[in-house]
């Protein structure tokens, strides 16, 4: 019996780690001016459940890359832009999409198929970068219009 309550109690400790790494770097996302390309995979790989919970935001950029990506040589220092961001909601989502995405699958066409879902509101360009609480407005958003499509 006391063995079972150490596993379980070592069990909530490790998870509750795990809950605390999370949470301190959404925080750090959350602060940011210019999202970096490392937290913006972090976010959307997350969210997309391509990576697991306590992976940092550079495992989340170098698995972001093994995908088909193009991650910048420094991810943690180079911001995103809304065009690559939008590219990564639409395809690790797996968001349902219009013609010409589906054509020619890139970061303008995806940011056209997020404004035109409201996830994203106009004026929005393509190189145009996005603070932490942007980056998670527009996931959040996504990840809504993602269920609907269910």
């Amino acid at each position: 019996m006391k063995r079972l309550a150490l596993c379980l109690l070592l069990a909530l400790v490790a998870l509750s780690g795990l809950a605390a790494q999370s949470n301190v770097t959404i925080d750090r996302v959350l602060a940011e001016r210019s999202v970096s390309w490392a937290n913006a995979a972090w976010l959307v790989l997350n969210a997309s459940q391509a990576i697991p919970e306590e992976a940092d935001p550079l495992k989340a950029a170098q698995t972001a890359k093994s995908r088909g990506f193009a991650v910048p040589a420094n991810p943690e220092r180079v911001p995103v832009t809304l065009g690559d961001y939008s590219f990564l909601i639409v395809k690790e989502l797996g968001l349902k999409v219009g013609i010409i995405y589906s054509i020619i699958p890139s970061g303008h066409y995806a940011l056209r198929e997020l404004v035109y879902a409201k996830a994203i509101t106009p004026p929005a360009w393509e190189n145009q970068t996005l603070s932490g609480e942007e980056a998670m407005r527009i996931l959040l958003k996504a990840m809504d219009i993602k269920e609907t499509q269910k």
